[in-house]
């Protein structure tokens, strides 16, 4: 997953984005707020028209919808170059008028770089993979190999896992993370949460997770995503035995 040249956008001031690729969420609409001057929406959608939205197209490439997704949801440095600082959201993520104002105020009060959502339910990239173990959503062993390099160059719990689907960031921040983050998600089973909080460890931005998550708040509209999961009792009875019990014992038997 090389360098693409992808549309951008050249705008200046605070920007909110969102990448949206194939089928995988239903865009709503986008509410003004007093601190962003632009609402941007990249997606190979060419029919798509969302209100409160500039839509961005992108042509097809040979990149799946997902990766295209990440290739803007990790990099705008690369894609929004001029912007002081960015909001990225999920497309199945809505908004009120000002909904973003609290979570601004909270950025530039603590002098941030990045900004996540805390988890609805975990609170490090190890709880993480333990539940994507009993999964189908990736590859056990890939996953299993990319977790066991972070352990082994002495990551822990050093930096909190916040859920994704609501990211700011200042320019500074973007620089220094974006293309190591991108590194790593194209290198690793392709949860972009677990590497993360890595790459803030490694660059030592200021990074802090929003103090409530998308589904607590009043002024966000989450949506569940259009995707099926395969729910096969046989295979997820074989990943618990020989997939997270073992996963339990070792991260009982290491602490982390």
């Amino acid at each position: 997953m090389g360098e693409l040249s992808l549309p951008r956008y050249e705008g200046t001031g605070a920007v909110l984005y969102s990448a949206v690729f194939g089928e995988y969420d239903r865009v709503l609409k986008a509410s003004s707020c007093d601190s962003i001057k632009s609402f941007i929406l990249f997606t190979d959608n060419e029919d798509l028209v969302v209100e409160g939205w500039e839509v961005i197209y992108v042509l097809a490439t040979n990149l799946s919808s997902k990766a295209l997704n990440r290739m803007y949801k990790l990099r705008p440095h690369i894609y929004i170059p001029n912007a002081s600082f960015t909001i990225y959201i999920d497309g199945n993520v809505g908004f009120e008028s000002n909904a973003f104002e609290p979570l601004i105020l909270y950025f530039e009060k603590n002098i941030l770089d990045i900004m996540t959502m805390t988890h609805f339910s975990r609170y490090c990239i190890y709880d993480e993979a333990e539940v994507l173990l009993r999964s189908s959503r990736v590859k056990p062993l890939v996953l299993l190999k990319e977790i066991i390099g972070y352990y082994r160059i002495g990551f822990r719990k050093q930096c909190v896992m916040g859920e994704n689907n609501l990211i700011i960031r200042s320019k500074y921040g973007s620089q220094q993370t974006g293309d190591i983050w991108w590194e790593k998600y194209a290198n690793g089973c392709g949860r972009d949460q677990l590497s993360l909080p890595v790459v803030i460890w490694e660059t030592n931005v200021v990074h802090a997770a929003y103090p409530f998550n998308v589904r607590e708040l009043n002024s966000l509209k989450y949506q569940l995503h259009n995707v099926n999961f395969d729910r096969n009792v046989v295979k997820s009875v074989v990943r618990y035995l020989f997939l997270i019990v073992p996963f339990k014992i070792i991260r009982k038997v290491l602490s982390f």
